[in-house]
């Protein structure tokens, strides 16, 4: 549009991270735009808003035909552009609450808008966040877990045959939002006093195809790498993590390598296959792994395997196989379109997560509004029948029918009446499909970013 661009995410096809991918599609494009090298400077400038418009034709032709929208979501992220410093991404209050702790931001304050008759607060992103999981960065765990105390004990009860020596694999699969990583969080509040190792690996649906990507920033958080740090820095804290578990001087090579470091001056590195350096890179993390394992119960947690690379799931093969001779417990979290292969071994339990009973959806509800505001019994009703028994998308629509109600917009069962159709909610007739196409249909439309 002249010199500018309007994109719009969420439309034609929605995604379940639709504002996150369009924060990170703001970072790239400053990113790109100040490589460029051009006769004359040239920066950019974005603006990010989120909310309803009406799509209506075709206008325009060529390569500037675009399909209108009507709604104040454009007009206010044209103004935010408009008010954004060079080389700066603004975006809007409620784009901010939707993409959480993942990015890191300043608070702008409260920005008069043209259009809009009351100032509304904004804020400039800084970059992305350093937190790893997104159930930190989306959500918290001050919510409740209700109705899996059998799942929690069945953790337990794993947890204490590794701490015995005999290493235990949990699969832990699910549906999002049906609280994969809410009940992995409860188990490490449980062992939070006993003295134990914790791993923790986060796969990206940003990453699937960079190799070992879940170990690279495990290894990266554990080794406090800032992001101003020279190589050489780097390699100083890669060598002071490692010393007490790496003695072997290869083995040192392989992971600074791993994490594209050089490796130390005095080690002569072997002339050895891309393929071969794999293997042995992979046996290098192993054998690292158990000389901490020996010496302290570990606890290991691997989220998000739907979005996992081959060659993690390579290390996992190896990690799943020798498990059994080691104090470590392995929790691995996925959606049910991923099919594990280590299900069948003596060592592994693989863990189904159901949707929530009616009681238990009432109680969870009742629970989430009890320290904001009392609501009445035909509203709760109806967020149980539209949340169909996933925790999380009761906590989000509990919360939303609240600050609505809270903020006098309405009585309550209107604002729930009022939400739209959302592809983590379902069509409003959903209850007259059979409850096979329900969960097929949501599955196809969920290709991306787990939060629960």
């Amino acid at each position: 549009m002249g010199d500018g661009v309007l994109a719009y995410f969420g439309y034609p096809i929605a995604h379940e991270d639709d504002p996150e991918r369009a924060v990170r599609a703001g970072i790239a494009v400053v990113e790109a735009v100040r490589r460029l090298k051009t006769p004359e400077l040239l920066r950019v400038r974005v603006g990010l808003a989120t909310g309803l418009v009406i799509v209506g034709d075709l206008i325009g032709s060529g390569a500037a035909q675009e399909q209108a929208v009507v709604g104040e979501t454009p007009n206010l992220a044209a103004r935010l552009q408009a008010l954004a410093e060079p080389e700066a991404i603004v975006i809007a209050d409620n784009t901010r609450r939707l993409v959480g702790n993942l990015f890191e931001y300043q608070s702008l304050g409260e920005v008069e808008v043209k259009g809009l008759a009351a100032s509304v607060p904004a804020y400039r992103v800084l970059g992305e966040s350093r937190l790893r999981s997104r159930f930190e960065a989306l959500r918290s765990d001050e919510t409740p877990l209700i109705g899996r105390e059998e799942e929690t004990e069945l953790l337990l009860r794993r947890w204490q045959q590794a701490k015995s020596g005999e290493g235990r694999v949990m699969l832990i699969s699910g549906e999002p939002g049906i609280g994969k990583s809410r009940l992995t969080a409860m188990l490490q509040q449980h062992l939070r006093a006993e003295p134990h190792t914790r791993f923790r690996y986060f796969c990206s649906p940003h990453h699937q195809d960079s190799p070992l990507f879940p170990v690279i920033s495990r290894l990266e958080r554990a080794a406090r790498f800032e992001p101003g740090d020279a190589p050489a820095v780097k390699l100083g804290k890669l060598r002071e993590l490692l010393a007490p578990d790496t003695p072997r001087e290869e083995d040192e090579w392989l992971i600074a390598e791993l994490l594209s470091l050089p490796g130390p001056d005095h080690y002569s590195a072997p002339e050895i296959s891309p393929q071969r350096k794999k293997e042995k890179t992979l046996e290098a993390l192993l054998r690292q792994l158990s000389s901490i394992a020996r010496r302290q119960p570990a606890m290991m947690v691997f989220e998000d395997l739907h979005w996992s690379d081959p060659t993690s799931r390579e290390f996992l093969d190896l990690l799943v196989e020798r498990i059994e001779r080691l104090p470590v417990l392995l929790i691995a979290t996925f959606r049910p379109e991923f099919h594990p292969p280590w299900t069948g071994l003596r060592q592994v339990t693989l863990l189904t997560l159901a949707r929530l009973e009616r009681s238990l959806c009432t109680t969870l509800v009742e629970r989430i509004a009890g320290g904001m505001a009392p609501l009445r019994r035909d509203v709760v009703d109806e967020i149980v029948r539209r949340t169909d028994g996933v925790p999380l998308f009761l906590e989000e629509l509990t919360k939303a029918v609240l600050e609505a109600t809270i903020a006098g917009e309405d009585d309550g069962r209107r604002v729930v009446a009022a939400v739209p159709f959302h592809p983590w909610l379902g069509s409003p007739n959903r209850e007259s499909e059979p409850r096979r196409q329900r969960h097929f249909r949501r599955n196809q439309i969920l290709p991306g970013g787990d939060t629960g």
